[in-house]
């Protein structure tokens, strides 16, 4: 009986029979081998691949973070910028109604009352104690206030209000473009 596949066999032929199944053995094992050795290749090439897609999930990862740091780093300076324009407009604002506190109005009422004053007192109307003295004085500090307010206007340098026009930016100029390199595994 042969030990390696259980059939009887002659002495004659035993000898043929190893040989035959020792080749066949052999033949065997090299393609085993061979099987072997392309698993273990396909191995090391799945835990390379495995290690880079981690890798690649962790960039991935940090490019998001990265992202949304440019997106809040560039809504805050859009947001710094528009709080500083507006400064601006409110700062003008507020001097132009300084400058102008002193209204036209005030000068026109006042002139008004003295011009309607002298017109009772020059048609004889009874106009109280008020005598030519008080007149002058008035009709002197509406001089003065009116010397004031023409100075001011001359010397005021009027600013017309303007803005550039904005440039259109690409996106990608602001947050990055987002690119995926080919790598092909090796083997």
């Amino acid at each position: 009986v042969c030990e390696h596949c259980d059939h009887f066999v002659c002495l004659k032929c035993a000898e043929e029979h190893r040989t035959t199944i020792k080749v066949d053995t052999q033949g065997l094992k090299n393609k085993w081998q061979e099987c072997k050795n392309k698993y273990n290749i396909l191995l090391q090439k799945l835990n390379q691949y495995n290690r880079d897609r981690v890798q690649i999930e962790s960039d991935l990862a940090a490019i998001r973070v990265a992202v949304e740091q440019r997106s809040h780093d560039t809504i805050q300076y859009i947001i710094n910028q528009r709080e500083a324009l507006t400064g601006r407009i409110n700062e003008h604002i507020d001097k132009e109604q300084k400058i102008n506190s002193i209204k036209h109005n005030d000068l026109a009422h006042e002139f008004r009352q003295i011009q309607n004053r002298l017109e009772s007192a020059l048609n004889g109307e009874n106009i109280g104690s008020y005598t030519q003295d008080d007149f002058l004085r008035d009709i002197h500090e509406l001089q003065n206030r009116m010397n004031k307010r023409n100075t001011l206007i001359k010397t005021h340098i009027l600013q017309i209000p303007t803005i550039s026009r904005y440039e259109r930016v690409p996106i990608e100029k602001l947050l990055g473009e987002l690119q995926f390199n080919s790598h092909m595994m090796n083997g």
